[in-house]
C-alpha cells in the first residue's frame, strides 16, 4: 500500500466513523440516566445479619451513585435472590412489588429475617444457661 492508497483509505475512514457518531459522547443530551448494572451478591443468612446485608448494599448504592429510591428498590430486588425474591412479593401482598417503596421492602425483609428478639425468651435463655440453677 503505498501513502496515496493509504491517505485514501484514512479519509474513508473517518468520514464513516463521522457516520457512525455524529455527536461526541460529552454532547449527548444530559436526561439520559443510564445506571450501572448489579453486581452486588445475592443474600445469604448463613453469612450475615439482614441489617448488615442493607448497610453493604447501602454503601455499594453510594459506590454506584444510586440516589433514586425507585431505582435502589428495583437494584435491591434484583440483588436478593429468587428466594427472597419470591418471600417478598408474598409478604407485601396483597400491594404488588411495585407499587412499593424501597423502605417498605427492607423494612419487611428486616422484621422477616432479622426480627427482634422477645425479651422474655432471651432472660429464660440467659438464666437457663451454664452457671444458673432454677
Amino acid at each position: 500500500m503505498d501513502s496515496a492508497q493509504f491517505n485514501e483509505f484514512m479519509t474513508s475512514f473517518k468520514d464513516a466513523m463521522k457516520k457512525l457518531a455524529p455527536t461526541p459522547a460529552s454532547t449527548a443530551p444530559s436526561s439520559v440516566s443510564i445506571h450501572p448494572s448489579s453486581n452486588f451478591e445475592n443474600f445469604n443468612i448463613e453469612l450475615e445479619s439482614f441489617h448488615q446485608y442493607v448497610e453493604r448494599f447501602e454503601n455499594f448504592c453510594k459506590l454506584k451513585q444510586i440516589t433514586e429510591t425507585q431505582v435502589k428498590k428495583l437494584t435491591l430486588l434484583n440483588s436478593i435472590g429468587p428466594v427472597l425474591y419470591e418471600r417478598t412479593k408474598c409478604l407485601v401482598a396483597p400491594k404488588s412489588i411495585e407499587e412499593t417503596t424501597f423502605k417498605d421492602v427492607v423494612d419487611t425483609l428486616k422484621a422477616t429475617l432479622s426480627p427482634t428478639p422477645n425479651k422474655l425468651m432471651v432472660i429464660h435463655l440467659y438464666l437457663a444457661g451454664p452457671g444458673f440453677a432454677i
